[in-house]
């Protein structure tokens, strides 16, 4: 008879294997798991090299003895062993915590996101194949999936997968009282748990209102440097104007007025006139979520409302330049009555947003 007991999570994997960390999570989430994929150190390098290189991007040098990883600050293309030091690496960023090793990972699974569908990887036969080849020998799966053709099928499904519709939660934690070096799964985990039985979205990633204008455009129409923009921090956060600003401003966009609306609204409304529908579609392909509405004056700039749970700034399709997205630390607070509003630790990660990684330690 099997009996529960609090232990270290990735205790599972080593005393009970992928059937024990399997039970777990659906034991403490409630979330039914349907597919497994395990992979260890030299399948990882192994998928990566049948890719190519993966580009990151870091925000200042590392360099661990322990995972060999030793960077210069700026973008880097990884081959399999590097890109295995990149995800182990800990003791050369943040306070060399796992917490902050689960963020390079979060990072890097979001760069091989966007390698797969901007290259055509899953639109190549050949490059897919390899791909799938090298998973084949490397992943341990399920054996519903453990052949070339069930992988195959899988991909051919992910074929309409865009960055921008894949999201990195983050679990919030807080110490563990029997031992403070420790965390554990906060209450606040319950809301995370809840969102994805119930496959609801994202807080703040849906319209704005019915009198919304067209939906932004996937493809984009006009270039940044030809649109001029002013931002409305009406989120109620000190700083997240400017910070929006910044993020605007590196991928070409004209940034006029940074202003704070009266009183707070929720999500992003990106304001225009009816001349300005090519314009405001632009840039609201730099909020996943964001609404558009026709009801800007003639002859003023688009006027992007940045609300309470609104989300971070993304890199638009077709943007100027090449120097990454400035960090973004500041979050808005949630929306009021949402699952986020009395947890703001609870943390999502878009896969399109093409910023730095923060390697900075302490």
């Amino acid at each position: 008879m099997s009996r529960w007991t609090k232990r270290m999570f990735n205790s599972n994997i080593e005393d009970g294997g992928v059937s024990c960390v399997v039970a777990t999570v659906m034991q403490n989430t409630g979330v039914s798991i349907d597919h497994v994929m395990t992979v260890d150190f030299t399948g990882f390098k192994n998928i990566v090299d049948a890719m190519g290189t993966v580009e990151i991007c870091t925000t200042s040098p590392v360099k661990d003895k322990y995972s060999g990883l030793d960077l210069a600050a700026g973008r880097h293309r990884l081959d399999g062993e590097q890109a295995l030091a990149f995800v182990r690496t800990r003791h050369g960023v943040g306070d060399g915590s796992d917490t902050g090793r689960v963020r390079l990972q979060q990072d890097f699974l979001a760069a091989v996101v966007r390698q797969a569908t901007s290259t055509g990887v899953l639109l190549n036969p050949p490059k897919l194949y390899n791909v799938l080849d090298a998973a084949t020998k490397s992943l341990k799966t399920d054996a519903d999936l453990a052949n070339v053709s069930s992988l195959s099928g899988l991909a051919s499904q992910l074929r309409e997968l865009r960055p921008a519709g894949i999201r990195f939660i983050t679990a919030p934690v807080e110490p563990y009282p029997a031992n403070r070096d420790r965390v554990q799964l906060s209450p606040a985990a319950t809301d995370l748990w809840e969102i994805l039985r119930e496959d609801k979205p994202w807080p703040g990633t849906t319209g704005a209102s019915s009198s919304a204008s067209a939906s932004p455009s996937a493809t984009p129409t006009v270039a940044p440097s030809s649109v001029t923009v002013s931002v409305e921090n009406s989120s109620g956060t000190s700083g997240l104007g400017g910070q929006v600003a910044q993020a605007l401003r590196v991928q070409g966009f004209t940034v006029g007025a940074v202003t704070a609306a009266a009183s707070p609204s929720n999500g992003v409304v990106v304001h225009h006139s009816a001349a300005q529908l090519a314009q405001a579609q632009e840039v609201a392909l730099a909020f996943p979520g964001a609404s558009l509405r026709a009801d800007g004056p003639a002859g003023a700039p688009v006027r992007v409302s940045v609300g309470r749970g609104a989300p971070k700034v993304v890199a638009v399709p077709n943007r100027s330049g090449t120097t990454p997205l400035p960090a973004q630390p500041i979050t808005a607070a949630p929306v009021p009555g949402s699952t986020t509003s009395s947890t703001p630790t609870l943390q999502a990660k878009v896969a399109s947003d093409d910023v730095c990684s923060d390697t900075s330690k302490g």
